[in-house]
């Protein structure tokens, strides 16, 4: 008889426990499996297609609001402003990069930690790797986040926030498709265009990444402890949103610059800033965070449960 069951210890389907009952002794073997990179792959490419469907809205409203400050009052006026002037279908402009975007980007985030976490764990020694977890877990998000920014999130996120520009104006439309921006990017400003933003865009994605994956599992077992609840989509989802809320109510302002830069400023990271400062005072820098935040909750409760779920089928097979 083989039984599996996800191991606690671990908060990130690293690992199952196979236990092997031998009928002529009472003992239990137990065998420890990994589980394989691809899958940890194949698990967040799921689970950011399914965050990409729950809170496109919310991030088209967020990104019109930090470019347009005090056009909206609030986010749910934002999104009605924009259904009314582009339609029902101007809330999913540059959905094909954010769908693009958000599904690879989740792949690379949680096969790169799980990559990092496990070259954390042979450069420290399991046992210094287990007794500082928490750290591990922060070094190899940092590491994963920065990694994903520079690889894909940047260039993609520049396809977005173009599209996204355009989806509060009623005339023609400059950018039409991912491709024909990706094309008058490149065409203009060399490939080199593609990677306007990177800086912020680093900074955004390893805090938040390393955020996230250093709170996640400790968040987790206080829910599991004051619930009363065993693991399991609910905590799973409340968990993922708590740390994704918390973690950019710290770094809106990299994400304000970032998007700013990315919508056609020609300015760098620091003039962005200074003009952010001097325009609208440190409140500038939190443009859009009535929308992020939400969105973010809703969209990292959906990725973390969907990642958790994927993973545990993918353990069984």
């Amino acid at each position: 008889h083989l039984s599996r069951k996800h191991l606690a210890s671990d908060g990130f389907q690293d690992s199952l426990e196979a236990r092997a009952e031998l009928s002529a002794a009472p003992k239990k073997k137990e065998v420890q499996t990994k589980l394989a990179g691809w899958k940890h792959f194949v698990a967040g490419g799921v689970a950011g297609a399914c965050e990409v469907i729950g809170t496109m809205p919310l991030d088209v409203a967020k990104t019109q609001m930090q470019l347009n400050p005090g056009k909206f009052h609030g986010p749910i006026n934002a999104c009605v402003t924009i259904a009314r002037t582009g339609g029902p279908q101007a809330l999913y402009y540059g959905m094909p990069a954010f769908l693009t975007q958000t599904s690879a980007k989740a792949a690379i985030r949680f096969f790169g930690f799980s990559q990092f976490k496990e070259i954390t764990t042979m450069a420290i020694g399991q046992e210094k790797a287990k007794e500082n977890e928490t750290l591990v877990n922060l070094v190899a998000g940092l590491f994963a986040g920065a990694g994903e920014a520079a690889l894909w999130t940047t260039p993609t996120e520049r396809l977005k926030v173009l599209r996204q520009a355009e989806a509060n104006s009623s005339g023609p439309k400059r950018y039409n498709s991912m491709l024909g921006t990706t094309k008058i990017i490149v065409q203009e400003q060399g490939v080199r265009g593609m990677f306007v933003g990177l800086v912020p865009c680093v900074i955004r994605q390893a805090s938040s990444v390393g955020f996230r994956f250093m709170c996640y599992k400790p968040t987790k077992d206080v829910l599991t402890s004051v619930t009363g609840l065993d693991e399991g989509v609910g905590i799973f989802m409340l968990a993922g949103g708590t740390v994704g809320a918390l973690s950019v109510a710290a770094n809106n302002p990299v994400d304000v610059i970032k998007n700013i830069q990315q919508a056609g400023h020609k300015g760098g990271t620091i003039q962005v800033g200074r003009e952010i400062m001097a325009e609208s005072g440190v409140k500038g820098f939190y443009r859009g965070l009535s929308a992020r935040v939400p969105r973010v909750f809703c969209g990292q409760a959906i990725t973390f449960a969907a990642y958790e779920t994927m993973a545990k089928f993918l353990l069984s097979i």
